[in-house]
Order: C-alpha cells, then structure tokens, then sequence
C-alpha cells in the first residue's frame, strides 16, 4: 500500500471536514493544477479542480487539453499545490463524468488530507519566556474591540496564530488589516495579514481555537527587516 509522502516542512493531517472543504474550496477558486497516481499502475491523470460539491461528497476535476483519461482499478493517490500549500490525498475510485458539456472525472471528498506548507525562509517559534501577540482592532459593532492572538511561528514571510473562532469569524481569504506586533528586542511592526489556511485545535467551550497560517500584506521593507533581525536574535538551531 502507497503512503503518504515524507512531510518536509509544516506538514500535518486534517480530518475535520470544515478544514478540508476550506482547503479544497480554495484550491477550486483558483482552479489548481491536480496529478492523479494510481496505485496498481504507472498510469497518472493531469487537470483542474473546478468544483467542490459537498452535497454529493465530491471533488471534480477538468481534463488537460489531450488527456486521455483511462481509470485503473483501486486506489489512486491525488496531489495538487497552491501557492506554497501542498494538498495529498487518498481516493478508492475514480470516476468519469462531465463538467460544462466537457470531459472531467470525480472522487469522494476525503475524510483525511495531507497538508503541508512549503516556506523559503526560515520560520521559528518565540522563546517560551517571552510569547508574541498580534493585537487586532475588530469592530463588529461601533466600539472596536482589541483582539490578541498567540504567535505559534514566525518567519518574514507570514505567522502562524492561534484565533478563538467565538471571538472572530475565521475564514480563508480573510483580511486582518492594521495588525500591531511588538517583537522583543527588536521594535513594532504594522501589517495585515491574509489568512491561507486552517486547522481547528482540540480544546473544549472558549478555549476552543484555530491554528491559522497567515501571510504578510501590506508591510513595509522595514518592518520585514525587523523581523528578519528578530529571527536571527531567537534562532536557536542556527546559534
């Protein structure tokens, strides 16, 4: 039996079913490249994923202009990538069918993804003696509201944080704009961030939460450097 590939970096497993339909959803709206490797053969499908439809448990993808599709039996292996997310999955059958008058094929929706992130630069976790907080002024009503997030990991790329979903809605895509991180050492930094993906963390009533993996945007080239500077003063593994 094939398994997953070796998880390099941020590697995880979701089997929450909002988490992976957020995941695929995300990969459809951009119409994410997806290759299929069936494990009884060395026969391998390309295409689009183009629609997420929970209400009969399936994933559809679009065939690559010339593909041929032939199904082998058994168990295939999908792979697609956004961005620098990594999507792998097991499906126990494919299926042919059509998409807008065109040739497509369908899988379940798994019940298990294989989620990792790659990253191009370092990222790190704060020191247990000093923990960082994104403080983010929400304003669901007329008085706006200061909401602190837990900083799991850090690089000059993005964060990753911990949200409480009773406090703020959690959703891809999502803009947290003008968010304030004092890092220790080293200064302020401004900047919104774009949540790309989703974990949900075990945890019981208000302590429930979210791991969110969020992207920079809208940060200056001197706030970038201040958490390069950051970084290299707390990098236990390069020290």
């Amino acid at each position: 039996m094939q398994d997953f590939d070796q998880p390099t970096d941020n590697a995880r497993i979701i089997t929450t079913r909002p988490d992976i339909l957020a995941l695929l959803r995300g990969m459809s709206s951009t119409r994410s490249n997806a290759l299929i490797s069936f494990f009884s053969s060395s026969a391998q499908l390309s295409g689009k994923i183009t629609q997420i439809n929970p209400y009969f448990d399936e994933i559809v993808f679009m065939e690559d202009v010339g593909t041929e599709a032939n199904f082998p039996p058994g168990k295939a292996s999908l792979i697609t990538v956004l961005s620098s997310i990594k999507l792998q999955f097991h499906a126990e059958r494919v299926e042919p069918t059509e998409f807008e008058g065109k040739p497509a094929w369908r899988v379940r929706i798994p019940k298990m993804l294989f989620c990792s992130e790659r990253r191009e630069s370092v990222r790190i976790e704060p020191p247990v003696g000093e923990p960082l907080e994104i403080v983010f002024s929400h304003s669901p009503g007329r008085e706006p509201q200061l909401i602190r997030f837990p900083v799991v990991d850090i690089g000059d790329g993005g964060v990753g944080v911990l949200i409480n979903p009773m406090k703020i809605q959690v959703e891809l895509g999502k803009v947290l704009s003008n968010c304030v991180l004092n890092l220790p050492g080293v200064g302020e930094v401004v900047f919104d961030l774009i949540i790309r993906n989703t974990t949900e963390i075990a945890g019981d009533g208000s302590s429930r939460s979210r791991r969110c993996g969020c992207q920079y945007n809208k940060i200056s080239l001197d706030a970038i450097e201040l958490i390069r500077r950051y970084i290299e003063l707390n990098d236990v593994e390069a020290q």
